[in-house]
């Protein structure tokens, strides 16, 4: 479920358009911005399709997340280290079974954190380096 206070203004998420009888729909990439943020905060959830957007006679505009895959560590242009371990300057990810992980290490334990998104790791980027984590929308497939 995607929430607003997760996301930050530049972050990717997916883009639905369902027509009005839902059969037919249309994904894109959306880059969030400051509108987007507010449109979610003031929409309730929908279970299948994420935050509501906007609803224009009946052609509901949901957000979803991302997935994060390998791949698109690769188009960030993240290195790989091995089969498993990718790194982008100071940020080092790894695979798991259960998807892409971080460790945090500090003086009094070690912690693995899941990044099943590409908002997560933009978010997590951010945090560490201090700089945007971007690629071109047409680069980011859903």
């Amino acid at each position: 479920m995607l929430k607003a206070k997760e996301l930050r203004l530049g972050n990717y998420v997916k883009r639905i358009t369902l027509s009005p009888d839902n059969d037919d729909k249309e994904e894109d990439v959306l880059v969030v911005n400051s509108s987007t943020i507010k449109i979610l905060e003031n929409n309730e959830v929908n279970g299948n399709y994420g935050g509501m957007l906007s609803n224009y006679q009946g052609y509901g505009v949901y957000a979803q997340p991302i997935p994060l895959t390998k791949e698109l560590l690769l188009k960030f242009g993240f290195k790989p280290l091995d089969n498993k371990n990718w790194y982008l300057g100071k940020i080092k990810v790894w695979s798991g079974a259960t998807g892409i992980y971080h460790q945090f290490t500090t003086t009094d334990d070690i912690d693995d954190v899941l990044l099943k998104y590409v908002h997560q790791l933009q978010n997590l980027y951010f945090a560490i380096i201090g700089e945007e984590l971007t690629i071109e929308k047409n680069e980011i497939y859903c």
